[in-house]
């Protein structure tokens, strides 16, 4: 689309740290559901990047597992076990999950031109609806009223025969803020893979992705304030090697978003709209589609907050119009999904208290929180909250063409959960560490699974309930030195799931229990970095342990690690440093691991990128 535009550009890359722009003004500040929904949880934050990545690879540091049907293939997310559908994501206050597929493709999410990205672990269904279940992925794009602009270009190509490019400009005074960004990934994915004793070259998985975010915001008056943010997307794809098939992505995604901001009272006014387009074909060239679906969602919401001597309360009403057509439903789908929802929070003393609550009219749904934040000492914090969430079948659940052509009779997935953490901060002199420890528990009533029937056909079913629980861990430590500092940052997951399959009042030595399917019992990811001026150099470690791949257990992808390298340079080229330059080269599985994140699709073998930025700032 404008791939070929930015590719005559100039040069550019970051490998995970943001060049600093100057600093801003001021901004406009509003309470959000995201302040009352983060009491009591892990909060993890996503490192903004200078360059074109999807959030897949952005969120590589996270710990986070991702369902990869190869590196073009698309990818979806696994938190604390969860199904892909049962993880939210929520951009610029908007679900955008598909709602055909009750899914998000993190392949398809482009990590560029978001100012703000982090997830809030564990059920949340009680502030942002169905599928906030085993976590919700937050991003945001936030304005910022200065006398502050700034522009970048950045691109980069690794031995893979992979390209990016990238370009931002951001406008600014007090009263108005723009800011447009562009990015491109072109990824012919050309690396060479083990099968037996053969040794066989993988290149039929390209990967294209442009993508265009908008934002534009004006602040009204001292009071009031309105933002347009827009992001639009396609993706192309190659998949398969011995059977080519072609996919293609475009999507839609636009909010408009009034505030008016008072001392003690905050009202916010959202309108926002999605469409998603998949169309897949068999045929190496898309001449005709012969499979292809479209979605829309229309999106209305209203929450006022206001601050008190007993606290801070919010309250609001959300509606969502869903939409599905596609070939293979017996009828276009059409829902209305009305919601109201509630949050109090409190200080008693330093401990922070929250209430949460939400109604859904479509199925008669309930759902709630509460959550505590509260410290045992100086450098000791506790976190503990219990809450009832829920994920609604999905559009495809309910149309998708069966031999009766009637709706199935499915049930909303229940979940009640738990989790307690303690958060441990103490500074000594050039030391500073950071270790954090999480616990959860989750049952789950009626989860819907797709199960093979007598005539060959796949159908949806409830199960009768599955079970997860976990452990996080994590550790933060960093050492300062005259001239350079030393960082360890380190995460690790373990989740112990299981789904029965029979009725629970059976005795117990005839339930049906299985591991759900791909996903990790383990991962860890470790992050040593040592910085000392203008020079940043990075070792990242990653473990995925083993993944069953049949719903009998009976087989399953053994556990592997990979290990990746990486430096990058900054360079003032003016001494104001109103421009500046940042030169980069990383090795990714630098170890050359031969390994699969589901069955039959390698993964990308030993490769390296090299990398530039520039930026102007003023």
């Amino acid at each position: 689309m404008f791939g070929s535009i930015l590719y005559t550009a100039l040069c550019a890359m970051s490998t995970g740290d943001s060049l600093q722009l100057t600093p801003v003004d001021t901004i406009f500040i509003n309470k959000t559901r995201a302040d009352f929904a983060s009491i009591g949880r892990l909060k993890v934050g996503i490192a903004n990047n200078n360059r074109a990545l999807t959030l897949t690879d952005a969120m590589g540091e996270t710990g986070t597992f991702f369902k990869q049907y190869g590196p073009a293939g698309s990818a979806t997310i696994t938190k604390r076990g969860a199904d892909a559908s049962q993880t939210q994501v929520i951009w610029n206050g908007l679900p955008i999950n598909h709602p055909m597929l009750g899914m998000m493709d993190f392949n398809n999410i482009s990590a560029y031109g978001n100012d703000e990205m982090y997830i809030i672990e564990g059920g949340n269904s009680s502030m942002y609806g169905s599928g906030s279940v085993g976590g919700t992925v937050i991003l945001n794009n936030q304005p910022f009223y200065s006398k502050h602009n700034s522009a970048s270009l950045n691109t980069g190509a690794n031995s893979m025969s992979n390209y990016h490019t990238s370009a931002a400009v951001k406008f600014s005074n007090e009263k108005w803020y723009w800011n447009v960004a562009l990015s491109s990934i072109y990824n012919a994915n050309r690396f060479n893979y083990q099968k037996g004793e053969e040794t066989l070259l993988w290149d039929k998985t390209k990967f294209h992705q442009n993508t265009i975010k908008n934002t534009l915001a004006h602040q009204l008056n001292k009071f009031s304030h309105i933002k347009w943010s827009t992001d639009v997307g396609e993706v192309f794809r190659e998949i398969g090697n011995s059977t080519l098939a072609e996919q293609s992505d475009f999507y839609v995604r636009s909010v408009l978003d009034y505030n008016l901001n008072f001392e003690n009272l905050q009202i916010n006014q959202k309108l926002g709209y999605t469409y998603d387009r998949i169309a897949y074909a068999d045929a190496p060239i898309f001449k005709l589609i012969p499979d292809s679906s479209f979605a829309n969602m229309y999106f209305t919401q209203t929450e006022i907050s206001w601050d008190n001597t007993w606290g801070q309360a919010l309250v609001g009403f959300d509606y969502q119009r869903q939409k599905g057509k596609s070939v293979h439903y017996f009828k276009d789908a059409v829902r209305d999904l009305p919601a109201v929802f509630m949050a109090w929070m409190t200080n008693l003393k330093s401990t922070k208290i929250a209430f949460d609550s939400r109604y859904e009219f479509n199925g008669k749904v309930w759902s709630g929180a509460f959550n505590v934040e509260s410290p045992f000492t100086k450098e000791i914090n506790a976190r503990f909250n219990i809450n009832k969430s829920f994920r609604r079948p999905t559009l495809n659940d309910l149309f998708w063409v069966n031999p009766s052509s009637e709706i199935p009779n499915l049930r909303n997935e229940i979940g009640w959960s738990s989790e307690v953490g303690l958060d441990y901060l103490k500074k000594s002199g050039i030391h500073e560490i950071q270790p954090s420890i999480t616990g959860y528990y989750r049952e789950l009533e009626n989860p819907i699974s797709w199960q093979p029937q007598a005539n060959g056909l796949w159908r949806p079913i409830n199960l009768n309930f599955s079970t997860y629980s976990g452990l996080q861990l994590g550790l933060k430590w960093k050492m300062l030195f005259v001239n350079s500092s030393l960082n360890f940052n380190y995460k690790s997951d373990w989740v112990n799931a299981w789904v029965v399959l029979e009725d629970p009042a059976i005795p117990s030595h005839s339930l049906n229990k299985t591991r759900p399917i791909f996903i990790p019992d383990w991962t860890h990811d470790l992050k040593v970095s040592w910085n000392k001026g203008n020079l940043k150099t990075y070792a990242i470690y990653h473990y995925r342990g083993s993944r069953y791949t049949t719903t009998d257990n009976s087989d399953w992808l053994n556990s592997y690690s990979t290990v990746d390298l990486g430096g990058y340079y900054h360079i003032k080229l003016k001494p104001t440093a109103i421009y500046s330059m940042l030169l980069g080269i990383e090795v990714i599985n630098l170890l050359n691991e031969q390994y699969q994140n589901m069955p039959g699709r390698p993964m990308p073998t030993r490769s390296i990128t090299i990398n530039c930025t520039i930026k102007f700032n003023k």
